[in-house]
């Protein structure tokens, strides 16, 4: 059995006193994933240090729903996300968190209310 390669996008890269990143990938299982980190001037406490790492997993029969919610939600804006036909599945919903976020540094925040309202099942996870 052959494993799948992870593909990956950066989503968010913010620096400023508190320090942003935030990447979305296809896991070996084929599970969306979108994790990221804090790290910077955060306040010191017993669950963390000068970073925090969170993640949402999305398993991978629910990936196309959140393609559906996401394009539903650039035709609310009246925007259109153009899919590219070099590009597999995987890699058009990538290329499609990043069209949609843009880089806001709320990004991560926005997808898990996404995946809560929408009732998609994911887990979250932080440390």
């Amino acid at each position: 059995m052959t494993t799948q390669e992870i593909i990956a996008i950066h989503l968010v890269d913010f620096r400023g006193g508190i320090h942003t990143q935030v990447y979305a990938e296809i896991l070996p299982d084929g599970a969306l994933q979108v994790e990221g980190y804090d790290a910077g001037d955060l306040p010191k406490s017993e669950a963390w240090d000068d970073d925090v790492e969170y993640g949402i997993v999305v398993p991978p029969e629910e990936k196309a729903k959140v393609m559906a919610v996401l394009l539903e939600a650039l035709k609310d804006e009246e925007r259109t996300f153009p899919q590219d036909p070099g590009k597999n599945q995987d890699e058009n919903l990538l290329s499609l968190l990043a069209f949609v976020y843009q880089g806001r540094l709320s990004t991560f925040d926005e997808f898990k209310n996404l995946v809560e309202k929408k009732n998609i099942k994911h887990s979250f996870w932080w440390w």
